[in-house]
């Protein structure tokens, strides 16, 4: 397998940076042998994976596993990845990803890319820092990330100047903001070492494209009205912000010591919130209404979790809202919306040599197929290495897709 390619750069200081730059990459310097693309491949009607390639570039493959493919072709640095955390619009007709500016590396824009891989449009963001996830919004028309309205210097502890900065995909035009809230008192908690070492740094930037820990989700709801953000351990937790930046956070529903809802992600239609819940004792798996209110818990897991991962993460949902799938310390599991049928899918390795994490579970739109990312760590070399596979809703016939591969995203 490939080495994962790691992330360079400064550390943000606090929770507030941890937040506004979600998944950020040290873009700076991936232009070096020049930022090209490739001239496209047809791949069919059905649903696509894209994703981060171990060679730092912007990669899609068949829903199967087959052909896959880089579509940019920038020469990237040793262990870097050269373009951030690939989203595809809900119409499944295009791709974005922040990536290198082609004249400036230094510079970050947005590329969106049609099925077959050409290049339709180029955003140069107001701040040409911004890096990180992008949102579609549901009629596919408008982007949005985490950021900085402009090219403004932040400091530790700074007030709230990070939005959710939403454009116009076709003219870059931008078009509103979401302000986003400042967590307080969360500078040790965030500059803490992420757990396990260099395998938990492995998991946390494949997870959430984030060198900081589980910490940063971002998750746009389908009617456009409200948008859903995680700090997590940053000290801020979930929050649904409308679009004039009114808050209201999703509360634990247990006392239990350093309780915080960490993670979160709307149901298809927008009805339901999933969201995961952890104290010192337990983590479960939270269902909310599409306020952020009337929570229930439908899974609990009070085992102790592996080093490197929390009990409970990741949790995403099923296409028909049915069943949501998460990771359950170093394993894949699923659970019915309802709570019903938990059971383990894939397994992972808490013990021994190699350590293995199976992470970040993305059903198929057409409820066919599984990709998971499987993350390794051997004791011969030390190194953590990632890889993703393709296979049937419970993990079955495993097809390895790309070595060192990292966020896959189905159209």
């Amino acid at each position: 397998m490939q080495r994962i390619r790691s992330l360079r750069g400064s550390r943000l200081r606090g929770g507030l940076g941890a937040l506004a730059l979600v998944a950020m990459l040290a873009l700076a310097g991936c232009g070096g042998g020049g930022t090209t693309d490739s001239a496209g491949v047809n791949l069919g009607s059905g649903p696509l994976l894209a994703f981060i390639g171990g060679d730092g570039n912007l990669w899609l493959a068949r829903g199967d596993g087959t052909s896959p493919h880089a579509v940019t072709t920038t020469n990237c640095p040793p262990t870097i990845n050269c373009y951030g955390p690939p989203t595809w619009s809900p119409d499944g007709t295009q791709v974005a990803v922040f990536g290198p500016d082609k004249t400036t590396p230094t510079h970050n824009d947005i590329y969106i890319y049609n099925r077959q891989g050409i290049l339709q449009n180029t955003i140069a963001p107001p701040n040409p820092l911004s890096s990180g996830s992008i949102l579609w919004s549901a009629d596919s028309k408008t982007v949005a990330f985490a950021g900085e309205p402009s090219s403004q210097t932040t400091t530790k502890n700074a007030g709230a100047q990070y939005a959710i900065i939403i454009l116009n995909a076709a003219s870059g035009t931008q078009t509103g903001t979401i302000p986003l809230p400042a967590p307080t008192g969360a500078d040790a908690t965030c500059n803490d070492t992420p757990r396990g070492g260099s395998f938990g740094s492995l998991l946390d930037r494949a997870v959430n494209g984030d060198a900081n820990g589980f910490r940063a989700t971002l998750s746009w709801s389908p009617d456009g009205s409200h948008v859903l953000v995680s700090g997590g351990d940053c000290s801020l937790q979930v929050q649904l912000i409308d679009k004039t930046g009114t808050v209201q956070t999703l509360n634990p529903l247990t006392a239990g010591s350093k309780a915080l809802v960490l993670q979160a992600a709307f149901a298809p239609d927008g009805q339901h919130i999933v969201a995961t819940q952890t104290t010192d004792t337990e983590d479960d798996l939270v269902l909310f209404d599409a306020k952020g209110n009337n929570g229930k818990v439908i899974y609990t897991d009070t085992d102790a979790p592996p080093a490197f991962a929390p009990r409970i993460s990741a949790p995403v949902w099923s296409a028909d809202g049915k069943t949501i799938y998460f990771m359950r310390g170093a394993d894949i599991w699923s659970v019915g919306a309802d709570g019903s049928n938990a059971q383990k899918l894939i397994s992972g390795a808490a013990t021994g040599d190699p350590l293995k994490d199976e992470a970040w579970p993305q059903p198929s739109p057409d409820g066919k197929t599984l990709a998971w990312e499987e993350l390794t760590l051997t004791a011969a070399d030390n190194m953590p290495r990632s890889a993703l596979y393709v296979g049937t809703l419970t993990g079955g016939n495993p097809v390895l897709v790309d070595n060192g591969a990292v966020w896959p995203v189905w159209s």
